[in-house]
């Protein structure tokens, strides 16, 4: 079977496999294939399944390493399926997707097709869906950060996008929690790239809402919210202080 080449996409990056950037997948077959694995366990496994041509091929290799699917797979399944789904429309943007041969695709992975286009038509929502960026320090305490994207989340009753800045202010702890999320993840700017100055209008551009972390009575961001706010975007500011840790076990 030749390799369905039009449900192609960048994904997530994803470290275990040391690609540093965002993960190429050649259909929408091999994201499902992949994500059937923990990284943390077999990540040689996952690199050898991305580099097969077709989706039959990659499906064959994945039921012949089928003891080493996750427990959880039967309950991460849609979630998955339908963030595969988002990936794929929000990397074809502004072309759009042809459903039909999405809905197709998905069967061959073993789903039935009322349920197939259900998970498509989901997915396509997601892709549509408000792109919020969060801007945080890496010692902005982990409580903070999960308290408040327990509430964007909540806010957008699960149907967003993380727009997660290389840059300064980046924090690899929200990417991961979008990952695990089943949130698509879009990524914007280059390592260590500031917030202000030039090319600081790809910041501005790249969301619809903005989540900025500071310090009480640091002020560092006060500039990057201005720059922010000045295209006119929803920015809402976040203060912490370390001493606040009193719902840690909450």
């Amino acid at each position: 079977m030749l390799l369905q080449r039009f449900s192609s996409f960048y994904g997530p990056e994803l470290t275990e496999i040391g690609t540093g950037e965002a993960t190429h997948f050649l259909s929408l077959t091999h994201w499902i294939e992949a994500r059937k694995f923990d990284l943390s366990k077999h990540a040689s496994l996952v690199q050898e399944l991305l580099l097969m041509p077709t989706e039959y091929e990659v499906r064959r290799l994945s039921r012949k390493e089928s003891a080493n699917w996750r427990s959880d797979w039967q309950l991460i399944k849609t979630a998955v399926i339908m963030q595969g789904v988002a990936y794929h429309c929000i990397d074809l943007y502004p072309s759009r997707p042809i459903k039909s041969q999405l809905v197709r695709e998905i069967e061959r992975c073993g789903i039935s097709k009322a349920v197939a286009d259900i998970l498509c038509e989901r997915g396509m929502k997601m892709a549509a869906a408000p792109k919020v960026c969060v801007l945080a320090e890496n010692k902005v305490p982990i409580v903070h950060l999960n308290r408040r994207l327990r509430l964007i989340n909540k806010r957008f009753e699960g149907f967003w996008s993380l727009v997660h800045w290389r840059g300064r202010f980046s924090n690899k702890t929200i990417h991961d929690w979008a990952l695990s999320s089943g949130l698509p993840i879009i990524y914007v700017g280059d390592i260590d790239q500031r917030t202000l100055g030039p090319g600081s209008e790809v910041l501005r551009d790249c969301a619809d809402h903005y989540y900025v972390f500071d310090r009480r009575g640091d002020k560092r961001a006060e500039r990057t919210v201005a720059n922010v706010r000045s295209a006119g975007k929803e920015v809402e500011v976040v203060l912490w202080q370390p001493e606040q840790m009193d719902d840690m076990f909450i």
